[in-house]
């Protein structure tokens, strides 16, 4: 391919705001040679729309502005009294934002709340809630 159509995939792909699309001859590349234009396309379609929805993610998160970064699988659960793991685990799949649930946590300084709740919030960031 020509340095001129190079250059008109890449301008088009950013007019277009499809920047993945600058990257097709590593698509090319991937593909099996018994492979058609279809199969280019869904690929450079699928690759795009990964990169959005990372990107997606990470703006909630940045956006949520958590004071740092806590997950369910860094939290010791043995500071837990009164609540089990399970229940803390069942908040994690974020089903009582679907349902309009709210959720309250109390306790004394140090057994874990805000840890749970930017995990959870984490979470949610990813199953694509805002935060």
């Amino acid at each position: 391919m020509n340095e001129l159509n190079r250059q008109l995939i890449s301008m088009y792909a950013k007019q277009l705001r499809v920047p993945t699309f600058n990257q097709y001859e590593e698509v090319i590349r991937q593909l099996d040679g018994n492979k058609g234009f279809d199969d280019f396309l869904v690929s450079l379609m699928r690759g795009e729309l990964e990169n959005r929805q990372e990107g997606n993610r990470k703006r909630k998160i940045r956006s949520a502005r958590f004071p740092y970064t806590k997950t369910l699988e860094e939290f010791d659960f043995s500071y837990l009294e009164h609540v089990s793991e399970a229940q803390i685990r069942q908040l994690a799949s974020c089903d009582f934002i679907g349902q309009k649930q709210n959720v309250v946590m109390i306790g004394n300084p140090g057994r874990g709340k805000t840890h749970i709740s930017i995990a959870i919030g984490l979470k949610a960031c990813l199953l694509g809630y805002r935060v």
